[in-house]
């Protein structure tokens, strides 16, 4: 089996590639082993998941929905403590998978704090806006999320997946991806509901939707002079905790799905129905 990115022989991988990370509470969605070799997993890891991990609105959504990396820790959140120049609440999860929080902080002047001074904190609040720092690292991370559940929805048959292979429509965003060219990919980006919206079940039971998506096919009809085609674009959306994600995987433009929005009445593609 070859590597669905740099397309390298990847028989002996040793890694399992996880289409959205663990760190994002995702631990069934993941790629079968041999599509990604070690290499790009590796790279992924590194270049492409951590530093959207690192940016400061999922790490105050994984810090408030108690979301844990591998190791069962959670992001620390700054706070405000009387008589402290710096102060950090940090969650984790016990060996029982209890959640527990720890208050570490640095006085100003003496090493411990009296008791009777420290009797509050205050925890800033985390709002639902979504501002993102660095677009073009989120970019990469839903492109490569994008690649990924494309190649899986292909790995039925050893045909089709052979046909995504060799199919140079998914090439650019392939490169993007692993080898950082083009340099820049448009990315849409929206909140559809609350990181913590309860939804209900047949048995009334409440729970999370931690990650959702599906692909977008859209046709905008152009007409030139003499003769009449239709351009197709193929669109990948993926919502992580309510906030919607949507990228071109045939171009670097996001134009067709902004106009897509605008004729459905801005209603998201996994809820037109």
């Amino acid at each position: 089996m070859k590597c669905i990115f740099c397309k390298k022989d990847n028989t002996h991988t040793k890694s399992v590639e996880h289409i959205i990370p663990e760190s994002l509470g995702n631990y069934t969605f993941i790629l079968p082993k041999g599509m990604v070799c070690d290499k790009c997993n590796h790279y992924f890891s590194i270049k492409i998941e951590k530093p959207f991990l690192e940016q400061d609105t999922i790490k105050k959504l994984r810090f408030t929905e108690g979301i844990p990396n591998k190791r069962g820790k959670v992001p620390p959140l700054p706070i405000i403590m009387p008589h402290a120049n710096n102060a950090i609440l940090k969650k984790r999860i016990t060996s029982k998978g209890k959640l527990e929080s720890h208050i570490f902080y640095i006085p100003k002047s003496n090493p411990e704090i009296p008791e009777s001074k420290a009797n509050f904190l205050i925890i800033p609040h985390y709002s639902q806006e979504i501002d993102f720092k660095n677009i073009n690292q989120v970019a990469k991370f839903i492109a490569k999320i994008a690649v990924e559940s494309l190649a899986l929805r292909f790995s039925k048959t050893e045909e089709s997946y052979n046909y995504f292979l060799n199919n140079s429509d998914f090439n650019s965003i392939i490169n993007y991806v692993r080898f950082g060219t083009p340099q820049n990919w448009k990315v849409h980006i929206r909140r559809i509901y609350d990181s913590s919206k309860k939804w209900s079940d047949e048995r009334e039971e409440n729970f999370q939707i931690v990650h959702e998506s599906d692909f977008l096919f859209v046709d905008d009809q152009i007409k030139p002079k003499d003769d009449e085609y239709f351009y197709e674009e193929l669109f990948f959306v993926v919502v992580l905790w309510g906030i919607e994600f949507a990228i071109n995987i045939c171009g670097p433009e996001i134009d067709g799905y902004i106009n897509w929005l605008k004729n459905n009445d801005y209603k998201s593609p996994l809820y037109t129905e």
